[in-house]
């Protein structure tokens, strides 16, 4: 039968390419593909599902959601908290830091004043296959950054840096793009942990519009 949402694997066609689908199933074009009624249906499951946010923190620490203002607290020590799908402002200690907590997904974090790093990335205007990154980097404590790329080089994947008790820090990169055809990606992890990654993407170039 018909399926919202499913797609055809092929069509046959009646004069000026009018499309034919009668009503005795007749191979291929009455062959379904689902995959995308199934991506919507996970995605349908996600939604009703909040956020799951877990992990340590030495001091008391305050969740606010930037849309709806609403607050959450916790006090030292472990936590494993269901938060809705929000633009986030954490508060611990003297230090703040902003996350999107996505439904249906799990948040493992270390909220630690006198370990904590917050980034900040930009890229500038490609100059031919080069393009450099800037890094701004708040926080305190030693760590270690992984940088990890897609369709790009960099001289140096492993950093380690001292933020002191409460620095601030600024960092260059260099990109070389290995194909200027597609796009690139840079992915920043502080001290392994994926939770705090930070990505950029772009393209070497201004790629045509597919109309």
């Amino acid at each position: 039968p018909n399926i919202v949402g499913g797609l055809s694997l092929g069509f046959n066609s009646y004069h000026n390419d009018s499309p034919a689908w009668p009503n005795n199933a007749v191979f291929p074009y009455k062959e379904l593909w689902v995959f995308s009624s199934c991506r919507m249906a996970l995605n349908l499951a996600h939604i009703g599902v909040s956020a799951r946010v877990s992990g340590s923190a030495i001091s008391r620490t305050t969740f606010r959601e930037k849309r709806t203002g609403r607050e959450t607290r916790v006090d030292n020590g472990s936590f494993d908290l269901n938060l809705a799908a929000g633009d986030y402002t954490i508060t611990y200690g003297d230090r703040v830091r902003r996350m999107v907590f996505v439904n249906g997904q799990n948040y493992q974090l270390a909220l630690d004043p006198r370990r904590s790093i917050e980034m900040e990335l930009t890229a500038a205007t490609p100059a031919g296959e080069l393009v450099k990154i800037a890094a701004r980097l708040t926080g305190a404590g030693l760590h270690a950054l992984e940088l990890r790329v897609f369709n790009a080089t960099v001289e140096k994947k492993q950093l380690k840096l001292d933020l002191g008790t409460g620095e601030k820090l600024a960092l260059e990169w260099a990109l070389k793009i290995t194909d200027r055809e597609k796009p690139w990606i840079l992915v920043v992890i502080p001290d392994g942990r994926m939770t705090d990654r930070r990505e950029l993407f772009g393209t070497a170039r201004k790629l045509p519009q597919v109309s």
